[in-house]
C-alpha cells in the first residue's frame, strides 16, 4: 500500500466531508479556507502539507524541500510539525521549509543575503538590544531634537519604526509619508531621523533587528526571484494575522507556481497592535486569480448555547464576510450572565461557582477544567485573592502572578522601606529605580559599610548625603544618592502627616516619577493598568468590612496590658496584606485553574469558561475609539466565548474600583441588545430561539451540562449514587452557605435599588458587613429548620441557591410582597423559616 494509500485510510476518512473538501482541492488553484473557532483548521492545514507531498493517484507529489508551511509562533510550528511527522514521517518533514515567517526568512538570508547587501553571518537583535540601541540614537540627537520642541521616548520609536516596517517604509519612505495633521511635521521628521540613524547603526554592526528579517527578504524575493523559484506550494496557517510585508513575502514566494493555500477567520483577528491587517483576506482575493473559498463552519468544541450566544456578539458587526458556524455537540446549557455590585462579589463568585461544580460533579471534573479569561492583565489581582481564599490552585497562562509583576514589587518596596528604613532588601531594590546613576560598585561599597558598622544601608546614605561618612562618594553616584535620600524624606514627610496608603502610593509615583520612568521602560499600558489596580487594592485594604474579602490579617484584639503591642498602622496593614497574597502553598500538580487574558487563550479551549468584566470600558476597552478598533473589541469578546467547550459565563459589575475610585459601570454595549429588557439589556423581553439569546441568570442546573461535558471531555458520568453524595455534602458545606449569603447580599442590593429609585446603596462599609452577620443566622437557621431528609429526591435536593435556572423567556418577579423599607428588614421580621428562606433566595 502506498504512502498516499495509507494517508487517505488513516487519515482522510477521518475527515468532515467540508474538511476532507479543503484538504484535498485541486493544488493548481489558490485557495482560503475560512474557518471558525474549533473547526479543526490546523487538523485540515497539516492534512493537506501532507496530502501535497505524498500525492495521489491523479497526482504527483511535490518535493517536500518546495513545500513551504507558515505559523506564527513557534510552539505552533513545533504543534505543525509534530503533526505531520505523523503522516509523513519525520525524515520528509525535516525537508519542509517549516516555521514562521522569521524562520523562513533567516533560512534564506543567511544562504542568499550577500545578494541585497547583507553579510551572510549578520546578527540578529532582539527587542532589548534594538531599544538600547535607540535610546543611544536619541542621546546623540538630544540637542537636535531640543532645538525642534520633540520628545522622543525609544519605546516609542521603536514601535513607530516597527509599524513603518511592517508597512515596508524604509526610512526615507517613512520621511516622505509625514502625515498632515499641524503639529505633526517636527515629530515626525524626528522620528524619521531616530529611524534612519537607527538602521545606520545596525548596517554598522552588520545586524538586522526582527523586523529586517522581513524586509530584506522581500527584498531579496523581488530582486532575486530564482532563490525560490523552486518552491511549489505555500500554504499559510493564521492568515487573518498577516501583516503588510508577511503578505508581501506570500506574494514573493509563491509568485513562480501560484499556488497557495492559506488558512483564516476573520472573526478572530485581535491583533491589529502587532500591525496585522484583516483586509488581506479580501485583498487575496483580488490579487490570486481563480480562487477558491472554502468554509469550515462545523465547530466541534463548544455546545450550540454557547455558539448561538457567541454568533450573536460577532454578527453585530455588519462589515464582517458573512459565514456562519454550527456544532457538532448538542446545545447544552445556557450561557450564564451574572451581574453583580462590585468586583469583589465578582471575583468571590467565581471562586464559589469552580467550588460548586467540583463538589457536585466530583470525581468528573479537576481545576484544570476551568479557565478565567481577562481583558488585560490587571484585573487578575481579585481573582488570585478569591482563588487564594478558597484554596483553589491556579496558574497565570503567558504572565506573573499580581504581586510578582515588577512594577508592584517596586511600588510595594518603596512602602516597606517607608514603614522601616532598615529592610535592606526592599532599599536595595529601588534604590537605583527609576535610574539614579547608582553602580554596583557603589552600592557595594555602602552595603559593605553599613555592615561593618552594623547600621542600616539607610543610615549610611543619609550620612553620604550629608557629607559625614566615612565613605567617598563623586560625581553622578553622589548626585543619585542624594536624590534619592531626598525622595524618601519627601514621602516620609507625607507618611508623618497621616496620608492613606492610596494617597501615599499616588505620591510614590509622582515624586519618583514612576509613571514617566514605565513610559521609558516599555509595555506602559499594560504595566500601567497594574499600577493602577494596585491602587484599587490600597483603597480597598481601608475598608474595614473588606478585610476577609481581600485576604487582609485579623484584626487584633486588645491583650492584658503587659502583652499590648502598637496598634498596626494602615500602611502596615496593606504591607501584611500584600504580603500574603504572594504566599503560595501548591505543590506542582499541573491540576490548576488557569487565569488568562483574551489574547493569550487565542488557539486554546477550556470545558468550563468564566469570561471577567463584560463591560463598556473593559470590552470595549476604554482606549478603543475609532469603529476599526471597537469592532475588534468586539472580535475579542468572540474569541474570549468560543474558548468554552460546556459551560460559559460573562460577568460584569454595577460598580468598579479604578485606580482607588469607585466607578459606576455599565453591561458591555456588545451584550445588552442580547439581555432582555427586564435584565437591564436593550433586547426583546419574550426572545425565540431565533432573535435572542437563551440565558441562564442563576448558577447553571448540574444536570445541564453534566452528560455533555462528559461527552466533551471523554469522561465517565459519576453514578447515581455518587451524584447524591455529592448533592448531600454539597449541601451542608461552606461553600452553598457563602453562594447563599453572596445571593442575598446581591438581591438585598437589587431590591433596595428597585424600592428607592435614584437613591443609591447605603455605603459599603456596615451595609454588607450586617448582611452578611444577619444572613448567615437566618441561613442556619432556615437550613435547621428546612433541611430535607437525606432520602430525599435528588431534584429536592437541588433547590437551594443556584440550582434554579432563571430562562429571559420566563422571568419572574423575585417578590410579589409590599416593598420593605430597608433590605435588611426581611432578616430582622418575625418571618416563618420559608420566608426567611425564599428572602436568602434559598427557593
Amino acid at each position: 500500500m502506498s504512502n498516499a494509500d495509507t494517508l487517505r485510510r488513516l487519515a482522510l476518512d477521518s475527515l468532515s466531508p467540508s474538511q476532507r473538501h479543503a484538504a484535498v482541492w485541486d493544488p493548481e488553484r489558490p485557495l482560503q479556507i475560512l474557518a471558525g473557532p474549533g473547526s479543526g483548521k490546523t487538523r485540515v492545514l497539516t492534512m493537506r502539507a501532507a496530502w501535497l507531498v505524498l500525492g495521489d493517484a491523479d497526482r504527483r507529489p511535490i518535493k517536500p524541500e518546495n513545500c513551504v508551511v507558515v505559523t506564527f509562533t513557534n510552539r505552533a510550528a513545533r504543534e505543525m510539525r509534530s503533526r505531520i511527522s505523523a503522516y509523513i514521517g519525520p525524515s520528509m518533514t525535516d525537508r519542509l521549509l517549516l516555521g514562521t515567517f522569521h524562520a523562513l526568512c533567516v533560512k534564506f538570508l543567511r544562504r542568499y543575503g550577500r545578494l541585497v547587501g547583507l553579510a551572510n553571518n549578520f546578527t540578529i537583535c532582539d527587542s532589548d538590544d534594538s531599544i538600547r540601541i535607540i535610546k543611544g540614537v536619541i542621546e546623540q540627537q538630544a540637542d537636535m531634537l531640543k532645538e525642534s520642541g520633540v520628545t522622543i521616548k525609544a519605546e516609542e520609536a521603536r514601535t513607530e519604526i516597527s509599524r513603518a516596517k511592517a508597512r515596508l517604509q524604509t526610512a526615507e519612505a517613512f520621511r516622505k509619508a509625514c502625515p498632515n495633521a499641524p503639529g505633526n511635521m517636527d515629530r515626525h521628521t524626528a522620528m524619521a531621523n531616530v529611524y534612519k540613524d537607527y538602521e545606520l547603526y545596525l548596517r554598522g554592526s552588520k545586524a538586522c533587528d526582527f523586523d529586517d528579517l522581513l524586509l530584506y527578504a522581500e527584498r531579496l524575493f523581488c530582486l532575486h526571484p530564482g532563490v525560490c523559484s523552486k518552491i511549489e506550494h505555500v500554504l499559510v496557517d493564521e492568515f487573518q494575522d498577516t501583516n503588510a510585508i508577511q503578505y508581501a513575502l506570500m506574494q514573493r514566494l509563491s509568485a513562480a507556481s501560484g499556488r497557495v493555500s492559506i488558512v483564516g477567520d476573520p472573526d478572530q483577528s485581535i491583533y491589529s497592535w502587532r500591525n496585522a491587517e484583516v483586509s488581506n483576506l479580501e485583498k487575496m482575493v483580488h490579487d490570486f486569480s481563480g480562487i477558491k473559498r472554502i468554509y469550515l463552519e462545523e465547530n466541534f468544541r463548544s455546545t450550540g448555547a454557547i455558539l448561538d450566544a457567541s454568533l450573536k456578539v460577532v454578527q453585530q458587526d455588519r462589515m464582517r464576510i458573512n459565514k456562519g458556524l454550527y456544532t457538532a455537540q448538542a446545545e447544552g446549557a445556557p450561557v450564564t450572565f451574572r451581574t453583580f455590585d462590585t468586583e469583589l462579589e465578582e471575583t468571590e463568585y467565581v471562586a464559589l461557582e469552580i467550588e460548586r461544580q467540583m463538589q457536585l460533579a466530583r470525581p468528573m471534573l479537576r481545576y484544570a477544567d476551568f479557565c478565567i479569561l481577562l481583558r488585560f492583565n490587571a484585573l487578575s489581582r481579585g481573582f488570585e485573592a478569591a482563588l487564594r481564599r478558597r484554596r483553589i490552585p491556579y496558574r497565570m497562562l503567558g504572565g506573573q502572578q499580581f504581586f510578582d509583576r515588577v512594577e508592584i514589587k517596586d511600588l510595594v518596596a518603596y512602602l516597606r522601606v517607608l514603614d522601616n528604613p532598615a529592610y535592606a532588601p526592599g532599599l536595595l531594590r529601588i534604590l537605583n529605580v527609576p535610574k539614579r546613576g547608582i553602580g554596583k560598585a557603589t552600592i557595594s561599597a555602602v552595603s559593605g559599610l553599613a555592615s561593618a558598622q552594623r547600621i542600616p544601608i539607610y543610615s549610611v546614605l543619609e550620612q553620604i548625603s550629608a557629607r559625614t561618612s566615612e565613605l567617598s562618594v563623586h560625581g553622578r553616584a553622589l548626585y543619585g544618592i542624594d536624590t534619592f535620600v531626598s525622595v524618601m524624606n519627601k514621602l516620609r514627610e507625607r507618611v508623618q502627616q497621616g496620608l492613606s496608603v492610596n494617597e501615599l502610593l499616588t505620591c510614590v509615583i509622582e515624586v519618583t516619577e514612576y509613571k514617566t520612568y514605565l513610559e521609558r521602560e516599555g509595555d506602559f499600558a499594560s504595566r500601567w493598568e497594574n499600577v493602577r489596580e494596585l491602587l484599587t487594592f490600597a483603597a480597598l485594604c481601608a475598608g474595614d468590612d473588606e478585610r476577609e474579602e481581600l485576604y487582609l490579617p485579623p484584626k487584633r484584639t486588645k491583650l492584658d496590658p503587659e502583652e499590648q503591642e502598637e496598634e498596626p498602622t494602615p500602611l502596615r496593614t496593606f504591607l501584611e496584606s500584600s504580603a500574603l497574597a504572594t504566599d503560595r502553598t501548591d505543590d506542582d500538580t499541573n491540576d490548576k485553574v488557569t487565569i488568562a487574558t483574551c489574547h493569550a487563550a487565542k488557539g486554546l479551549e477550556w470545558p468550563i469558561v468564566f469570561v471577567a468584566a463584560v463591560e463598556d470600558g473593559t470590552f470595549p476597552f476604554y482606549r478603543s475609539t475609532t469603529p476599526e478598533m471597537i469592532a475588534e473589541e468586539r472580535r475579542l469578546l468572540y474569541v474570549a466565548m468560543t474558548r468554552a467547550a460546556s459551560n460559559l459565563y460573562l460577568c460584569s459589575t454595577k460598580r468598579r474600583m479604578m485606580a482607588g475610585e469607585w466607578r459606576n459601570q455599565k453591561v458591555s454595549m456588545f451584550v445588552t441588545p442580547l439581555i432582555p429588557c427586564s435584565r437591564g439589556g436593550t433586547g426583546l423581553s419574550a426572545p425565540t430561539k431565533t432573535d435572542a439569546v437563551m440565558w441562564c441568570f442563576t448558577s447553571p442546573l448540574i444536570q445541564d451540562f453534566l452528560h455533555t461535558t462528559a461527552r466533551i471531555l471523554q469522561r465517565s458520568v459519576p453514578s447515581e449514587e455518587v451524584l447524591q453524595q455529592n448533592r448531600i455534602e454539597y449541601k451542608f458545606s461552606d461553600t452553598c452557605t457563602s453562594l447563599d449569603k453572596l445571593d442575598a447580599c446581591r438581591n438585598a442590593a437589587l431590591q433596595w435599588r428597585s424600592e428607592m429609585g435614584n437613591v443609591g446603596l447605603p455605603s459599603k462599609s456596615g451595609f454588607l458587613s450586617a448582611l452578611n452577620s444577619l444572613g448567615s443566622a437566618a441561613l442556619q437557621h432556615g437550613s435547621n429548620l428546612g433541611m430535607r431528609s437525606t432520602h430525599a429526591a435528588p431534584a429536592d435536593l437541588q433547590q437551594s441557591h443556584g440550582h434554579r435556572r432563571s430562562m429571559s423567556s420566563t422571568t419572574q418577579n423575585a417578590s410579589s410582597a409590599a416593598p420593605q423599607a430597608h433590605p435588611l428588614a426581611r432578616f430582622t421580621s418575625n418571618n416563618t423559616a420559608p420566608q426567611r428562606k425564599r428572602a436568602l433566595g434559598m427557593h
